[in-house]
């Protein structure tokens, strides 16, 4: 039998030259995606806002690049198009996508990043996620029990919101790198930089909680501060309080 070859000697030669070509191709994306990651770099984190400037093209290639390295596995094709379109997405500060095998990829305001679950769960030692009951009491550090209502009542008033439907249910959760607080007089303060400020001890840190909204907007660090929100058209009312003391 003939091979292809020594059939069609040209064939052998053009398919080399053409592997080479790839092989070219390949690692010169490969160098360029590579200077994409130092330049998106924030410490363990990368930043939301430069990698929505890059062409579309490169922002899935990056991805696909940065999870292989990661080894972050079977991630589709439709996922990796749902991904980029929610990082894209700026009316949404905050957001949670679960990846493969355990894998999930965080973002909040301008940074972004991925993390294994049950790694966190680990370090942390609370179980990650809780929903928040209404009416349940919950005992919080320093300042004793609290509850969730939809109503007034004659407790000592902590905070009031008005949200959407679509940002519930709330979530009780150990806070995570990259969360921040709205603030009253604009812009955002991080939990990090709260516990630092109110000298809580690196030791305890990790067991500081939050509770979020179902798109992780953080809205109260617990027994430390409360995020001030902008009024919502026929929002939904939930008042946080601090029992066994009245509220005026």
């Amino acid at each position: 039998m003939i091979s292809g070859e020594k059939k069609f000697p040209q064939l052998g030669k053009h398919i080399q030259a053409y592997s080479e070509q790839l092989a070219t191709v390949e690692a010169t994306l490969a160098a360029y995606l590579t200077q994409v990651t130092s330049q998106l770099r924030l410490g363990q984190h990368f930043s939301l806002v430069k990698w929505r400037q890059l062409d579309g093209a490169v922002q899935r290639s990056w991805l696909q690049m940065s999870w292989q390295t990661a080894g972050i596995r079977d991630v589709s094709w439709d996922q990796l198009k749902q991904i980029q379109q929610q990082l894209m997405t700026t009316t949404k500060s905050n957001g949670t996508l679960m990846l493969a095998h355990g894998w999930q990829i965080k973002w909040s305001y301008e940074e972004f990043w991925w993390q294994k679950v049950d790694k966190t769960l680990k370090t942390t030692g609370v179980k990650a996620g809780d929903v928040v009951e209404l009416e349940k009491q919950y005992f919080v550090q320093p300042i004793g029990q609290v509850t969730w209502q939809t109503k007034p009542t004659t407790d000592h008033l902590l905070a009031r919101f008005e949200l959407r439907a679509d940002q519930l249910p709330l979530i009780r959760r150990p806070w995570q790198a990259g969360d921040r607080i709205r603030l009253a007089q604009g812009g955002h303060q991080k939990v990090r930089r709260i516990l630092i400020d109110q000298k809580v001890p690196v030791d305890l840190r990790p067991q500081q909680m939050v509770v979020v909204t179902k798109d992780q907007e953080v809205l109260w660090v617990e027994g430390r501060k409360v995020a001030s929100l902008p009024p919502v058209a026929d929002g939904i009312e939930l008042y946080l309080y601090q029992q066994g003391e009245e509220h005026t």
